[in-house]
């Protein structure tokens, strides 16, 4: 490799999601730098609906539990059942179970969010560097060198951590040499391969929405975690959703699993957008009387949304004896463990 002169640290953690800090948290030496290729720290976790077990969440500085959850009841049959209760074989559903739900469907779960001041103080002590994609990776001299070419520096590594995914790693080291450090992911169904990306919508629906013309569910009156089967095309899409009661209305935090096919589709896509809305009519009583109109909206329509590894062919294999080592959605788990979502980027590097 050519360039500046090298910077040299004991570890190199390459990009800011929720990985890369969790990683970097984790690294006793004081001799560490984070790289982050974008201006802003978080990755997909910026945005979007956050649920994780709750003893993960605890373990980081840089996470802040907002709310323990209870478990998770999904709309069925006109009730609000657990989702052991829901007949996933119902022909409505094409034989489609994602078990990225799983991750939903689970015990011990919270809600979190970043905690800003410790992310401040991050900032604040210059560790992390922003706008310094990894645009080359390679060996440097020396027994566990390596090189890390960014456009402003070339930093010297004795152990790099690599947090930024595969995409990025295979424009870093070339497609040749990435597949020495991938291994075949046997967790994912043919659906979830299919199902890796999706929606995270959030709305607000004001009282007057509402108010005087029906009431909420007395199942899900208190607000807390919920799933709703959404037809659309005479598909079952399930929405999974946050509900937060407040004085001024409701704010509904939504994440939905869609098939690539409708995610490539425009008026597929924006039809799918509609029949959500219209989903959350089910959390009523009266589900004629809502009035669907919402003061605000927030829309994030991604390939991949958080919580899909299980739907990658390939996964990244952590090579800790070369000083090469993979965290987050796109590695493999030390260990064996299946956690899903945050709680997978969590067991990566705890």
């Amino acid at each position: 490799m050519s360039g500046p002169q090298a910077q040299r640290f004991e570890h190199v953690v390459v990009g800011a999601g929720l990985a890369g800090l969790l990683t970097f948290e984790k690294i006793p030496s004081e001799s560490k730098v984070i790289l982050e290729a974008t201006d802003l720290l978080g990755g997909r976790f910026s945005s979007g609906l956050h649920v994780m077990n709750k003893a993960a969440a605890q373990n980081s500085r840089y996470l802040r539990v907002i709310e323990d959850l209870g478990p998770l009841k999904v709309r069925w049959d006109r009730e609000w059942v657990n989702p052991s209760d829901v007949d996933w074989k119902d022909s409505a559903w094409k034989g489609v179970y994602l078990s990225t739900w799983d991750h939903y469907f689970g015990a011990d779960l919270c809600r979190v969010e970043f905690d800003e001041t410790s992310l401040a103080e991050l900032k604040e002590s210059g560790a992390i560097r922003f706008g310094e994609p990894v645009v080359e990776l390679g060996v440097g001299e020396g027994e566990g060198a390596w090189i890390l070419k960014c456009p402003k520096a070339a930093i010297t590594a004795s152990r790099v951590h690599w947090c930024a995914g595969l995409t990025a790693f295979q424009n870093a080291v070339g497609k040749h040499t990435a597949q020495k450090f991938l291994t075949e992911n046997v967790m994912p169904s043919d659906a979830d391969k299919e199902f890796r990306g999706g929606f995270a919508i959030d709305w607000t629906l004001p009282n007057v929405a509402f108010e005087g013309k029906t009431e909420l569910c007395a199942d899900v009156a208190a607000g807390g975690l919920f799933a709703i089967p959404v037809k659309h095309g005479g598909i079952y899409y399930l929405m999974i959703l946050h509900l937060e009661v407040q004085k001024s209305g409701l704010n509904v935090k939504t994440l939905t699993y869609v098939h690539e096919d409708i995610l490539r589709d425009p008026k597929e896509s924006l039809s799918l957008q509609k029949s959500l809305k219209r989903g959350l009519k089910m959390l009523f009583v009266d589900q004629n009387a809502v009035d669907m109109q919402t003061s605000s909206e927030r829309l994030i329509v991604d390939q991949r949304i958080l919580g899909a590894s299980r739907g990658l062919t390939w996964l990244l294999n952590p090579q800790s004896e070369i000083g090469l080592e993979f965290a987050g959605e796109e590695s493999v788990v030390v260990g064996g463990a299946t956690g899903q979502g945050l709680h997978r980027a969590t067991e990566s590097v705890v």
